[in-house]
C-alpha cells in the first residue's frame, strides 16, 4: 500500500471547489466614537490590520480635535474617543489628555 502525498486543502488545487467561508474578518474593523462638546457615534468604522494600529489612528483623530479647540482657544482634556471592535466591545479609551505630552 502506497502513500497518497497531500497536495494541499482541496480548494486551492480544485477550481470547481469554492473556498471555505471563513467568519472571522481577514482585517478587523474598528469604530472611533468620540465624546467632546458632542457625541459622534461612528457608523462605518475603518478596517486596520490590528489593535497597534486602531490606538495610533484613535490618538491621531484626538490631536486633530485638540488642534480644531486650540483654533477655538481651549483645550478640554477630559473629552474622549472610545475605539469599539465590530462585536460592540470597547477595546481601548483614549483621552485628549493621553494624545499629548503638555510642558510647561
Amino acid at each position: 500500500m502506497h502513500r497518497r502525498e497531500s497536495l494541499g486543502p482541496r480548494w486551492l488545487r480544485d477550481p470547481q471547489c469554492s473556498r471555505p467561508f471563513r467568519e472571522e474578518p481577514l482585517v478587523p474593523r474598528y469604530f472611533f466614537h468620540v465624546y467632546d462638546d458632542i457625541i459622534a457615534q461612528d457608523e462605518e468604522g475603518e478596517e486596520l490590520p490590528n489593535f497597534a494600529a486602531a490606538r495610533l489612528n484613535a490618538l491621531k483623530g484626538a490631536r486633530e480635535l485638540i488642534a480644531e479647540q486650540v483654533r477655538h482657544g481651549y483645550i478640554v482634556l477630559s473629552h474622549w474617543i472610545d475605539v469599539v471592535d465590530e462585536q460592540g466591545d470597547a477595546v481601548l479609551t483614549v483621552t485628549f489628555k493621553d494624545a499629548v505630552d503638555i510642558k510647561e
